[in-house]
């Protein structure tokens, strides 16, 4: 459903496209000025490895389908009392809608991203091809991760009447905190130990950098359970929130 309705919009698409790719030549503006006048400042990167994680971490994050106003656009026009009556697990239609948009955002917006962005920068990505097996199994793992957090925030919707406050919150944390405009590894050591317990560096920072070979093999072991670990805390949160939320609707239907 989410495939086919974002194929009915071409408009957006196109304007979609533009947008991330303002957002990769803003990036590799500021990084290409940084390396030039104080290369100092940038510790073990260099202007080309942060021009290559400007693109890569845009394209993660362009792949990412949000579809976390689904559950508050229900609740307000009432249709979530239909989904709820329907014999499947509400969760799960959530869950395969931002896989399907997950999967047009990949095919439609970051493949040609990526391979327009390799032609004007003329980044030359194969070394990075022997990581691409750990970075897609930790991709996925923070995707599971995007899921779930995005479903807390639209189970919102159930005890509030207007959430957009906690939009703002998130997107502000997400663009703090994920690694998708300053790599973690450039922080004060203060605001990278409060960024490790927040889930937003496993959306884009992690996979890019392991897919860049910027961890080490000892490392892994630790980040994987670190992955495990939000992936449990935010799926508790996610029941927490899913069930109190029915009852709390229940109660409002009389």
């Amino acid at each position: 459903m989410s495939f086919q309705r974002a194929l009915a919009y071409r408009l957006e698409y196109f304007v979609g496209l533009a947008n991330a790719f303002l957002y990769i030549f803003i990036f590799t503006s500021v990084w290409t000025t940084v390396s030039t006048d104080s290369p100092e400042a940038l510790g073990n990167w260099t202007g080309e490895t942060l021009i290559a994680y400007a693109v890569l971490s845009t394209v993660i994050k362009v792949s990412m389908f949000r579809n976390d106003q689904m559950i508050p656009t229900k609740i307000k026009n009432g249709d979530i009392i239909f989904d709820l009556l329907k014999p499947y697990y509400y969760p799960l239609a959530y869950v395969f809608d931002g896989i399907g948009g997950s999967l047009f955002q990949i095919f439609a917006r970051s493949g040609p991203l990526l391979l327009i962005s390799i032609f004007i920068y003329d980044l030359d990505l194969s070394g990075f091809l022997d990581n691409l097996i750990l970075f897609f199994a930790f991709f996925a793992l923070g995707y599971i991760l995007f899921l779930l957090v995005g479903f807390v925030l639209g189970a919102m919707g159930f005890f509030f009447t207007d959430v957009f406050g906690f939009y703002l919150l998130y997107f502000a944390c997400t663009t703090l905190f994920s690694g998708s405009v300053v790599p973690i590894d450039l922080f004060p050591e203060i605001l990278k130990q409060v960024t490790l317990a927040t889930p937003f560096p496993y959306f884009f920072y992690y996979p890019v950098s392991i897919l860049m070979g910027r961890i080490g093999i000892v490392e892994y072991n630790n980040l994987l359970m670190l992955y495990f670990l939000q992936i449990s805390i935010w799926a508790g949160f996610c029941v927490i929130s899913y069930s109190f939320g029915k009852k709390k609707l229940e109660i409002l239907g009389g």
